[in-house]
This record gives C-alpha cells, structure tokens and sequence, in this order.
C-alpha cells in the first residue's frame, strides 16, 4: 500500500466516525487527500483536515493550520478532537430536548445563558427549547 493510499485509507475511517457523530463530510482524493468536516447545525463550523507525512515519513492527520492531530491510524481520537473543537459547547443536542441553536437565535430571544432556564419537566440545567417550554419559540 502507498502512502497515498494510506492516506485516503486513513481519512475515508474519520470521515465514517465523523459522519456516525453527526457532522457532514466531504472526502478529497486531490495530489493532497483532505476530507472536509461541518457542522450541519451551525455550517459556518467547518474545517479541512489533510492527511500528510511528518519529516519522519509517518502518517498523521493534520489541522488546516499545519498542526498535528493524530497519526493516521488513531482516527478515534482524531474524531473526538475535531468534533470538540466543532461542536457549539452553549447549546447541545441532549436527550432533554434542548436543540443546537445559532448565536443569532439566543440575540433574538433576549434569552441569556446565565439567565435561561429548563422547561420543568425535563430537568435540562441549559435553556430548554422544546415545544412548550418557556423559552421555546418556533424559529422561522
């Protein structure tokens, strides 16, 4: 196997372990193998991650800013690491109902995070924005 193919190996595993955590992804099969990785509820967090070899000839996956990630084969912790650096930290997708918001939908409900409270019912320590909740408004 080529370390080209190698490559393309390595990235076709992150964009699946990328792809089964949520995140939408885009494989590039150019003279230098990327896979692209965004966030499908806030698309402006994105990033291209490149696969290319260290000046000791391993494999590592590496930040579009040129630093390291992990070796090719350690795709786990190359997901986690990306996906937390993608990942909106004041709005998550729980099992308590709360959905990923934009920054422009908590200015447009006046709802601060210090100030928003659950629904009651679920017991979600964020702002719930379920149905019926007090802080729930349909988004147009």
């Amino acid at each position: 196997m080529t370390s080209y193919q190698a490559a393309v190996g390595g990235l076709e595993a992150l964009a699946d372990d990328l792809t089964e955590r949520g995140f939408a992804t885009g494989l590039m099969r150019s003279r230098h193998p990327n896979v692209v990785v965004v966030n499908k509820s806030t698309s402006h967090l994105k990033e291209t991650i490149y696969a290319a070899p260290t000046r000791d000839g391993s494999l590592w996956l590496w930040w579009s800013w040129a630093e390291r990630i992990a070796a090719i084969d350690d795709t786990a912790v190359a997901a986690a690491k990306i996906a937390h650096v993608l990942t909106v930290p004041w709005a998550p997708l729980t099992e308590h109902g709360l959905r990923p918001a934009r920054a422009r939908d908590w200015r447009t409900t006046g709802i601060s995070l210090s100030t928003a409270t659950g629904c009651g019912g679920c017991g979600a320590d964020a702002a719930c924005l379920r149905e019926g909740s007090p802080n729930w408004r349909e988004w147009a």
